[in-house]
């Protein structure tokens, strides 16, 4: 079951982001990547994100095993723990977010980490960019700008 996040599913979300960080990222990104990206997943901006009303989250049993967020047509923070990866919990929520944002907009946009990339390119998304920013001395975060148009997505989900 899908649903939207609540205020006290902050701390949930943020361990989810966490756990899955420590152990997808730390094979493809310095140290001070990861630590980037703790601060842009902190427990405030988790928190605004649900305030807002921009994150959902994939309960099972009754327990949350993944997250997701969007703000407009930008698709951000999905995460699955990692005890429950491989179970099509990913495409489950990424479908649900892509819904909602085509039913508004005429394409989605996200920014794909190293570890994703080939999971979006299996999803319909295309690369549009990538961007090497650094983030600390010599550390870069590498990461690739994704899109998919309403068009692949029909295509896709409904083999219109």
């Amino acid at each position: 079951m899908i649903r939207q996040a609540k205020e006290q599913d902050t701390g949930i979300v943020h361990d989810i982001v966490c756990k899955t960080m420590e152990r997808a990222y730390s094979s493809c990104y310095a140290p001070e990547v990861i630590d980037y990206f703790r601060d842009y997943h902190s427990m405030d901006n988790i928190c605004n994100d649900i305030s807002n009303g921009d994150t959902y989250i994939i309960e099972v049993d009754g327990k949350c095993v993944g997250t997701g967020s969007h703000h407009g047509n930008y698709i951000s923070r999905v995460f699955i723990h990692p005890d429950f990866q491989g179970h099509g919990y990913g495409t489950e929520i990424m479908e649900y977010l892509e819904k909602l944002i085509l039913d508004e907009h005429e394409s989605v946009f996200l920014h794909s980490s190293i570890t994703g990339y080939q999971f979006y390119l299996d999803h319909g998304y295309s690369e549009k960019e990538t961007i090497n920013a650094p983030v600390a001395d010599d550390a870069v975060f590498r990461y690739t700008i994704m899109e998919k148009n309403k068009h692949d997505y029909y295509k896709l989900n409904f083999n219109e």
